[in-house]
């Protein structure tokens, strides 16, 4: 079992000025991401990128996971470490269904949470089904 936990690439402001072939080498290197998001990041980019990459990912519980992120299709979700530390050991002996859920998860991110996604739905979406902030839990 080969772990990294550790800062692949920059960071800060740094980190953002471009694509970091460390990270990105990384990313699809892994078999499993794990995602803990502090209250203020959830939802953040991070997410996505581990989502594109085409590993199992696992996040810890968020308020609402963005739209069609669903818990054990497109990611799966740990409560502690020990709760995570059996879920990685399930999944690395079930590779099926590692693949299965990975899968799934970069063909949401691909189809409905890129930026271009975004724009059309500013642009074009249908506002009416939106909260007072803007969200649709209905639809991206």
């Amino acid at each position: 079992l080969n772990i990294t936990a550790d800062i692949v690439g920059s960071r800060g402001r740094e980190g953002r000025q471009g694509v970091h072939t460390d990270y990105v080498n990384a990313l699809l290197g892994t078999k499993i991401i794990i995602v803990a998001q502090r209250d203020r990041w959830e939802d953040h980019y991070r997410l996505f990128e581990a989502l594109l990459s085409g590993a199992l990912v696992m996040s810890d519980r968020m308020l609402s996971f963005p739209w069609g992120v669903n818990e054990s299709t497109t990611i799966v979700v740990y409560n502690n470490l020990q709760n995570l530390e059996t879920k990685i050991l399930y999944y690395l002996d079930h590779p099926e269904e590692r693949y299965t859920i990975a899968k799934a998860g970069r063909e949401l991110a691909l189809n409905h949470h890129r930026q271009h996604h975004r724009w059309e739905d500013l642009l074009l979406g249908n506002w009416s089904d939106r909260n007072e902030y803007g969200v649709s839990y209905n639809r991206p």
